[in-house]
């Protein structure tokens, strides 16, 4: 194992160099890994190894569902392994951007001007911004029996069905889906 050497005594003509390097001996004993539960240090001659010894699985879990239905708040969707669907249905919610609850008939006051949203359904609204009218998609469009809809286990989302389920699981909005304004003419 190769440690730092000994500290130099500062005196004499080199007295600052002596303590530039006594400050430099300090600062590789301080830097020097330090094993834990879990990681191995082996010091060589031309420095140190660490290596993890015990790797544990990550937290989350994304799944696969094959989307059903489009609501205010959530969709409906049923399992899916890439191949089979599930008979199942399973309620996702919708990134908090894309709901309708906390927007609907709400106005949002930004930088430099303000926004009310009315809703006509899961997909469409209306934004009033400084008294023009834009009506608003989701884009891309939700395509239900062709879209995956990948989700993870979320908690505290305060979401319920029409059947007053409470929503667990949360859209991870991999295809980017996004309110947009008209399509240009």
């Amino acid at each position: 194992m190769v440690t730092p050497p000994r500290k130099m005594v500062e005196s004499g003509m080199l007295k600052d160099i002596r303590r530039a390097i006594n400050n430099l001996i300090d600062f590789a004993r301080e830097s020097a890994p330090v094993g834990g539960p879990g990681v191995n240090v082996r010091r060589t001659s031309n420095g140190s190894i660490i290596k993890a010894t015990a790797v544990q699985e990550a937290g989350v879990s994304i799944k696969q569902y094959m989307l059903k239905e489009v609501h205010g708040d959530y969709l409906m969707c049923h399992s899916w392994d890439g191949e089979n669907e599930g008979e199942t249905d399973i309620f996702v919610a919708k990134p908090f951007r894309l709901r309708r609850e906390p927007f609907d008939q709400q106005t949002i006051t930004f930088d430099d001007y303000a926004a009310t949203f009315s809703y006509t359904d899961g997909t469409r609204r209306t934004a009033t911004i400084d008294g023009i009218d834009e009506e608003q998609i989701i884009v891309p469009h939700y395509v239900p029996d062709l879209d995956i809809i990948y989700a993870v286990n979320c908690d505290d989302l305060n979401i319920e069905t029409i059947d007053e389920e409470q929503v667990s699981l949360l859209d991870i909005n991999a295809d980017g889906r996004a309110w947009a304004g008209p399509r240009p003419s």
